[in-house]
């Protein structure tokens, strides 16, 4: 069994979008592993940091996907 099925917050993101949900959303996690970074992309979490995070960062990567999500809800009105 993956260990990215056993994480609530992954099954929540997949029941969310499955309902036509839409969030952008990061996640944050312990593991480094490729295949763990493919299964949250896979969800739909926009992207995967792993810890330990420098601040700095976290604050560029939330600015990242909020601008992300801002140019996409420009474009479907």
């Amino acid at each position: 069994m993956s260990l990215i099925l056993t994480l609530p917050a992954y099954r929540e993101m997949e029941i969310f979008l499955e309902k036509g949900g839409q969030i952008p959303a990061i996640t944050l996690t312990a593991y480094l592993e490729n295949t763990i970074r493919r299964q949250a992309l896979a969800v739909g979490f926009e992207l995967h940091i792993y810890k330990p995070v420098v601040p700095e960062d976290l604050v560029k990567a939330i600015a990242q996907v909020m601008s992300q999500a801002h140019c996409a809800s420009s474009f479907q009105r």
